[in-house]
């Protein structure tokens, strides 16, 4: 896609909007989770023993 895609949640509310165009920079995914005390190693593993 030319646009990034921004994809917010907040408990079980959801939505997803396309942003502005990637221009020159590589496409790519960045994930941030905003809590108090979350488990960081729980989360981390998780998303480790995803595959592409």
């Amino acid at each position: 896609e030319p646009n990034r895609l921004l994809f917010q949640g907040v408990q079980r509310l959801y939505s997803a909007d396309w942003d502005r165009p990637w221009g020159d920079e590589t496409p790519h995914s960045t994930m941030v989770f905003i809590g108090i005390q979350l488990p960081e190693d729980e989360i981390r593993a998780a998303f480790a023993g995803l595959k592409k």
